[in-house]
């Protein structure tokens, strides 16, 4: 008898063994898998397997309130473009421009996006580092979509806000899907490296291509000098997208100046173009809002009523004819209360006031190429 019992003791203190061993094992197993994450999302993920839908939504919303409570919240666009949906994205940049005049910290909400381009996502970085350089609380949330939150996470857009205050960091290589880059000075450089890079996907080879070359040069040229009323005060931006299936790159190309319209009625009376826009809606009474002043300032207008010059081999006008002459392709520019797209021949006003500069274009197997 007392050798049954003995075995019976023998089999339970190998049982418990056995157990103590494996349990060791999962709670190994459960810190390695866990390493460097908190405890609240440890907890919240332990809360999420053991709770109801309902009860986990309202824990997710306490421990939101809890840590941007005092935060202004924005909610994106579900069309998360300038090109495509222009008075509803330069609606929600306004009141991120607006929080950050007021120096309040912003939750950027970009959870319900269903469509997104990169020219909207270059735009939201160069006004994210704006709260960055002032120190500024700011926060956001990704996409729902794995898609478009695969592409930010792409884009470098994380890794260039963890920087602190960089001056032209350039986010990627030039081989990558999108390139950013801020700079406040005139880089032929840059421009030149991003041409050549673009070149293999649309033509797989390296190609000039002096359209695309000044375009970039002029808008450089413009931010530095007319931007505001200080030179070199503001910075530029610009994405790029490849699209290998298509074979066709788009830049994307913003400063943050006070636009076109702003600046030239900001001219001082010793300035050439003082007083510019009444000499030229004097000239051409027919045009009598700022989207057709714009058509007349692309085709070199301005220059030849207030200076009696030409002009067409500098800025806007200059761009405009790399697209008539099919140098570039696709070519868009939003500024101030102005969208105008130049190959559809669209001139139109918003609602909602873009101050900046916002300009893309395309390069394609269809453009001049040397």
């Amino acid at each position: 008898m007392l050798k049954k019992y003995r075995i019976i003791i023998k089999n339970q203190a190998a049982k418990h063994f056995r157990l103590a061993v494996r349990s060791r094992k999962r709670k190994k197993a459960f810190r390695r898998r866990w390493q460097n994450v908190s405890k609240r999302e440890i907890g919240a993920h332990h809360f999420r397997l053991y709770s109801t839908p309902v009860d986990y939504y309202e824990f997710q919303q306490k421990l939101f309130d809890k840590e941007f409570g005092d935060f202004e919240k924005i909610y994106a666009p579900v069309n998360f473009s300038i090109i495509e949906n222009p008075e509803e994205f330069i609606r929600f940049v306004n009141s991120i421009r607006s929080n950050l005049e007021n120096s309040k910290k912003v939750f950027i909400n970009l959870e319900k996006l269903e469509s997104m381009t990169d020219d909207a996502l270059v735009i939201l970085l160069s006004n994210m580092i704006k709260f960055q350089e002032k120190r500024i609380p700011f926060n956001g949330n990704y996409p729902k979509k794995p898609e478009y939150k695969r592409k930010i996470k792409q884009s470098g857009f994380m890794e260039y806000l963890s920087k602190k205050t960089p001056d032209g960091i350039a986010l990627n290589t030039m081989n990558s899907a999108i390139y950013t880059h801020g700079k406040n000075r005139v880089l032929s450089s840059v421009a030149s490296q991003l041409i050549e890079s673009s070149s293999y996907t649309v033509w797989g080879e390296a190609r000039r291509c002096p359209g695309v070359m000044n375009t970039f040069t002029e808008l450089m040229a413009n931010t530095y000098k007319h931007a505001s009323s200080e030179e070199g005060k503001h910075h530029w931006w610009v994405s790029v997208t490849k699209d290998k299936v298509n074979q066709k790159v788009t830049f994307s190309f913003v400063d943050y100046g006070i636009g076109i319209f702003r600046s030239l009625k900001n001219k001082k009376a010793d300035d050439q173009l003082y007083n510019a826009l009444e000499k030229l809606w004097n000239k051409f009474p027919w045009a009598d809002n700022d989207a057709k002043m714009m058509k007349l300032i692309l085709q070199g207008e301005l220059h030849k009523t207030v200076t009696r010059q030409p002009n067409r081999g500098k800025g806007l006008p200059y761009i405009y004819d790399c697209m008539k002459r099919k140098h570039i392709d696709s070519l868009v520019i939003i500024s101030n209360n102005v969208y105008v797209d130049v190959k559809n021949d669209i001139y139109k006003l918003l609602d909602n006031e873009f101050i900046g500069t916002f300009v893309t274009w395309e390069m394609n197997p269809g453009i001049f190429n040397i």
